[in-house]
């Protein structure tokens, strides 16, 4: 069996390590690292996949060895990927429930470059505590490296702290914001907007109550153009990904 086979068979696309990789550099993981990549992940002797750097650098790798508390990786050659040529930031209200996991993991397999929580007027989640947000953006921060690794995501998604929606920065020269809407507030066709090329593009969902009209106000002023949803009444998950890919779709059809 060949390794690319064997790499196709393990569903592991790519191994997120926070250190610098070199090509001929041998690594040895043990702990957590050695536990997931071999019991977890069930990666046997000899099997390939794609390693990715704290640097964002991605080469190929092979499980040189294991023993009984470790495993050696054998760094190869590095592997080009095709970045794209724009980033999206995905601010999202607060969903009630473990909601916001299934969109975060949802998001960084699309390639998003941030994620981040919004407190808006019509939200159900309010963390009252400051460590109360610290203690879930571990177990996010999780989610987001496994969701990397299983897609094999070029993009290095990242997690910040929630904003209220008045903090988010205004749109500027070469980017794109958007804010999506249950209603249809004006014309705008998705792709024309975009023909501008923005390097970055902001989306803005709300909450399952919908954004109040003074953040549509405060997201007006900043420059953000309303995202017509259809007349289907969706969940915030839904909405995010439906917006996500939209964006993605009309992009690559440039």
């Amino acid at each position: 069996m060949n390794s690319d086979t064997d790499r196709r068979r393990s569903g592991l696309k790519q191994y997120l390590i926070n250190q610098h990789c070199n090509s001929g550099q041998t690594l040895l993981l043990r702990d957590e690292e050695f536990h997931y990549l071999c019991h977890v992940r069930r990666q046997k002797i000899q099997q390939s996949f794609n390693i990715k750097d704290c640097r964002g650098k991605c080469f190929k790798a092979v499980l040189s060895d294991i023993v009984e508390s470790s495993c050696t990786l054998l760094i190869q050659d590095e592997v080009e990927k095709r970045a794209k040529t724009y980033e999206i930031e995905l601010y999202c209200c607060l969903p009630k429930g473990k909601k916001l996991d299934g969109i975060i993991r949802q998001a960084t397999e699309a390639g998003v470059s941030r994620i981040i929580p919004l407190f808006s007027d019509h939200s159900l989640i309010h963390y009252q505590k400051e460590n109360d947000f610290d203690r879930k953006k571990v177990r996010w921060e999780k989610i987001i490296k496994e969701a990397q690794q299983q897609s094999g995501s070029a993009m290095m998604t990242t997690l910040t702290n929630p904003l209220k929606v008045c903090n988010i920065p205004d749109v500027r020269e070469n980017e794109k914001g958007y804010y999506c809407h249950q209603d249809y507030i004006r014309e705008n066709s998705l792709r024309s907007l975009l023909q501008e090329d923005p390097w970055l593009i902001r989306i803005v969902i709300g909450p399952e109550g919908g954004l109040s009209n003074n953040e549509i106000q405060i997201l007006e002023d900043k420059k953000f153009n309303p995202f017509y949803l259809g007349d289907n009444v969706l969940r915030t998950e839904t909405a995010c990904l439906f917006a996500i890919s939209s964006i993605i779709t009309a992009m690559e059809l440039l």
